[in-house]
């Protein structure tokens, strides 16, 4: 039984001249000229039905191991045959498609970092079309039906799109003053933990790599300026229930401080002066405790102290 994907039909007309019903030679009886049509006509059915998802395929098996049926089974796998069909269920892990009993084999996906590589879960989900070819060894996936990760290596716009991310929430805390974020895959982090005490570090992600971690728990502990925690006059801050903060790693396992934000409670400038009385334009002074008083260029001056301001204006 001749198959397209085998080497009974050529794809040169003149050498498809073997006897019927294989071919139709020059003078062949008119009593051979049905066979030969009935013989390409089921070859190109065949393939087809295989390589197109039709109720013709009888899917069966689990969602990890598929097996596929057709009402004429294929002789052997080939490479470069395709087949495709309409999953039934999403698989989990580690998957394989068996055709007709003729064995189970992988089913490899694309990689964008390498060679393609085992199923791990989440390509195929319970409804898709799913069209596999097979390699020589196994079946490869001609599409992916989720990206599981990888390296770009280009410049990426994105037009009318974003990515959005649900928060994970952590239960960790620091060993050694490490809050080990390397492991969680989030750019938002919830940590839900109380009394973590000082905090030096976050643990190992590669330079460049930005997360944003709200401090879920009554007095979280403290952040502590460290050699792998780069804070703002390398002072101490005291964290508060709900503040959130956004750090910079830049690589083994250093990170920096970028932004930090008080849920209640005084603003976080780093350290402060004292009380300074300002002249004209300088408007690069910190507002302290202990007051600051400003004089305008207009002679108008302001005194703020305590929480009290009062207001005069000079004469002359």
């Amino acid at each position: 039984m001749a198959e397209l994907s085998g080497t009974t039909y050529s794809e040169v007309d003149a050498s498809n001249n073997q006897a019927a019903p294989n071919g139709m030679p020059e003078g062949m009886p008119p009593s051979g000229v049905n066979d030969s049509w009935r013989a390409a006509m089921a070859a190109i059915k065949r393939s087809y039905d295989r390589d197109h998802a039709g109720s013709w395929c009888t899917v069966g098996g689990t969602a990890n191991a598929i097996t596929l049926s057709f009402a004429v089974a294929p002789a052997s796998y080939v490479q470069g045959e395709k087949y495709a069909f309409k999953a039934s269920g999403a698989n989990t892990g580690a998957t394989t498609v068996n055709v007709n009993a003729l064995g189970a084999k992988n089913v490899f996906k694309k990689s964008p970092t390498g060679p393609a590589t085992s199923c791990t879960g989440g390509e195929i989900q319970s409804g898709d079309i799913v069209e596999l070819e097979y390699d020589g060894t196994q079946f490869q996936l001609l599409a992916n039906a989720t990206f599981n990760g990888g390296t770009l290596t280009a410049t990426t716009a994105m037009s009318g799109a974003a990515f959005n991310e649900a928060y994970v929430s952590s239960g960790a805390t620091p060993s050694s003053g490490i809050l080990d974020i390397s492991g969680i895959a989030a750019n938002f982090i919830d940590f839900s933990a109380t009394a973590m005490g000082s905090i030096t570090g976050f643990g190992s992600l590669p330079a460049g790599a930005e997360r944003t971690i709200r401090f879920n728990g009554a007095a979280p502990g403290t952040l502590t300026n460290s050699a792998n925690l780069v804070l703002p006059n390398t002072a101490s801050i005291t964290i508060g229930a709900l503040d959130i903060i956004k750090i910079r790693s830049f690589g083994s396992s250093t990170w920096e401080l970028v932004s930090y934000l008080r849920f209640g409670g005084a603003p976080i400038y780093g350290a402060a002066s004292a009380a300074t009385t300002l002249s004209g334009a300088d408007t690069t002074q910190f507002l302290t405790a202990a007051g600051v008083a400003v004089t305008n260029p207009g002679g108008e001056r302001i005194l703020q102290a305590a929480g009290r301001a009062d207001r005069s204006v000079g004469i002359g």
